[in-house]
């Protein structure tokens, strides 16, 4: 994989960094691999959920690029990559479809969290037979809005009128599980705080316009044409995607595996890494096993 610079985010995984050219605008991409991996074992490609950005794949990074390299970009209207004033959701598919490319990638594995879940499946009928297997996290089908925005929506009284702070505060509480300990939302937290830079941070206009490229999706008529293994993860608390959005799309997409991570909200990733990376893991090293189309 080529194009982009050396960096180093993460103590002995060899990272690269930069903005690459894709479809008339630039993405910050991130390609991160353990020291002992070969770089032209097929890569796992990682979508981020509505307002993140690549840093918040540090999970699958640190937990996933022993095996096979990593790839994180700030998907378009994020982080460092190029803010449009309005977007699709078939536009960061093709993103996600033409970082591939542009990093010379031919087969690779997609992990979508949240909003990326509702990318990777165009991802895979996209790439026609070029995704090796798929992870969903925290997934649901379709919807009017985004899940973060319904919330916010149906309950003004935790919103309205709030400074940034106190908003995400109150987010905060919501998407991690009730059952998690007072010690473990302070380490939680803790964690979590360098995420929050303000450069990386969407303003609320901004925050909109990425809502609104997903107003209305439904994925449900992509499901049945995944051909490629499939892992959908869900959090037994989540309050935004609950385990019943999961279930449907593992049920709609043939073959499917389901499985649920006890204890754990919307942010499971960081709320219960071990437990989530102890079903991708797994999963993903299967992939290598299995004979090539």
């Amino acid at each position: 994989m080529t194009g982009l610079s050396s960096a180093s985010r993460y103590d002995g995984i060899v990272s690269e960094a930069g903005l690459l050219p894709v479809n008339g605008i630039e993405l910050y991409v991130e390609t991160h691999r353990g020291p002992d991996v070969d770089p032209r074992t097929p890569p796992l490609l990682t979508l981020h959920g509505i307002g993140g950005h690549a840093d918040a794949m540090g999970p699958e990074v640190l937990g996933l690029s022993g095996d096979r390299p990593v790839i994180a970009f700030d998907a378009r209207g994020h982080g460092r990559s190029t803010r449009p004033a309005r977007y699709t959701l078939a536009d960061h598919v093709a993103d996600a479809v033409g970082v591939v490319e542009a990093l010379g990638v031919d087969r690779f594995a997609v992990l979508g969290v949240s909003m990326g879940s509702y990318v990777a499946p165009g991802v895979v009928v996209a790439a026609s037979g070029r995704v090796a297997g798929l992870v969903l996290v925290v997934a649901k089908g379709h919807g009017a809005e985004s899940s973060s925005a319904r919330l916010m929506r149906e309950r003004p009284e935790l919103f309205a009128g709030r400074t940034a702070e106190e908003v995400a505060q109150a987010m905060f509480e919501i998407v991690i599980s009730p059952q998690t300990t007072a010690a473990e939302r302070q380490a939680l937290a803790e964690r979590l705080a360098p995420l929050a830079r303000p450069e990386l941070t969407l303003g609320p206009e901004e925050f909109q316009r990425a809502n609104d490229a997903l107003a209305g999706f439904d994925n449900r008529p992509l499901f049945p044409r995944i051909g490629c293994p499939t892992l959908v993860v869900s959090a037994r608390d989540d309050a935004l995607n609950p385990p019943v959005d999961g279930e449907a799309v593992a049920a709609a997409i043939p073959g499917a595996r389901f499985e649920v991570v006890e204890r754990a909200g919307h942010i499971l990733t960081a709320e219960r890494t071990a437990e989530y990376l102890a079903l991708v893991r797994p999963f993903l090293r299967q992939l290598d096993e299995l004979p090539q189309d």
